[in-house]
């Protein structure tokens, strides 16, 4: 994800426990790009001299929305990010996001602001 939301998917057909990706050395003096997944099989995949070009991004949230019924979400954060009306709060949900990726200091609040009742 980077600092516009966009996100790269790519399916490996199994479950992934660590990823990370940058420019690592396979032979001496010799450097490429690499993507390397870790899958909970205890099995490291390296994909070497990965070229993205003309690459199309998605943005986190409108994947997130929609797919949504596809997750098993607690109801509560079901709640927290439907308005009143029933509708989807994108502010909520990268809140929410925020929250799952960073943990507390990402600030999500249980409570909805008198302004949000609107």
């Amino acid at each position: 994800m980077d600092q516009y939301e966009n996100i790269v998917n790519f399916k490996l057909g199994q479950n992934i426990s660590a990823f990370c990706a940058g420019s690592y050395s396979r032979t001496p003096d010799e450097t490429s790009p690499c993507l390397v997944y870790v899958t909970f099989n205890n099995r490291i995949r390296l994909y070497w001299n990965v070229k993205l070009s003309g690459l199309e991004s998605k943005n986190f949230n409108d994947t997130v929305v929609s797919r949504l019924d596809e997750f098993d979400m607690d109801p509560r954060f079901r709640d927290y990010i439907e308005s009143a009306d029933g509708s989807l709060d994108n502010d909520r949900i990268k809140q929410l996001t925020s929250w799952c990726l960073y943990g507390a200091r990402a600030g999500m609040h249980s409570e909805r602001s008198s302004t949000d009742d609107t």
